[in-house]
């Protein structure tokens, strides 16, 4: 790996790897219900099912965008942090089955920990189960996570691809977040 893309590779997977770890003791940590157990696995289930089959978007020469985020939002809103970051991270290890590299399955699991850590800070002051504080918390965390893996996905193509950063994470968004014409 050269070393200008280690100096993004490796501090975020070691980012990731330490909010994932921190995820997995707190969660392990406190009991947790039957019920609670099985809608992370079924979210979880959910999410890495999303990884397996990316959505296709045109114009883009890639496997496709994973639908995956939004059962990590659902899974922070739902059951917090901890379980939503579990999600996030263990739902694109399923790509080590397909044989892709696994420094690019740690970037990418680490960069939806982070993601999710991020998303989950940031709906922490909207916690409630009324109706609208509900959709303000998905709405935020889906702002939030899609922003933070924007940022990253971009510095570390635009860095292997040898491209300015805000070109790249520029033209990504249209792409990304609005819907094809």
């Amino acid at each position: 790996m050269p070393p200008r893309l280690a100096a993004v590779v490796v501090p975020v997977g070691l980012a990731g790897l330490l909010v994932a770890a921190a995820a997995a003791v707190s969660f392990a940590a406190s009991p947790r219900s039957a019920l609670t157990l099985i809608g992370v696995a079924s979210l979880l289930a959910a999410s890495t099912l999303a990884e397996r089959y990316p959505v296709p978007i045109d114009g883009i020469d890639t496997g496709g965008v994973s639908l995956g985020f939004v059962f990590c939002v659902a899974t922070i809103v739902l059951y917090g942090w901890e379980a939503g970051v579990i999600v996030g991270f263990a739902g694109p290890i399923m790509h080590l089955i397909e044989h892709r590299p696994p420094v690019r399955v740690l970037y990418n699991a680490s960069v939806l920990s982070i993601c999710g850590a991020a998303a989950a800070l940031a709906i922490e002051p909207l916690r409630g189960n009324s109706p609208e504080l509900l959709l303000a918390q998905v709405g935020l965390a889906a702002l939030v996570h899609f922003a933070v893996n924007l940022l990253l996905i971009s510095l570390v193509v635009s860095v292997s691809s040898r491209k300015p950063f805000l070109e790249f994470a520029r033209s990504s968004v249209p792409i990304t977040a609005l819907p094809s014409r």
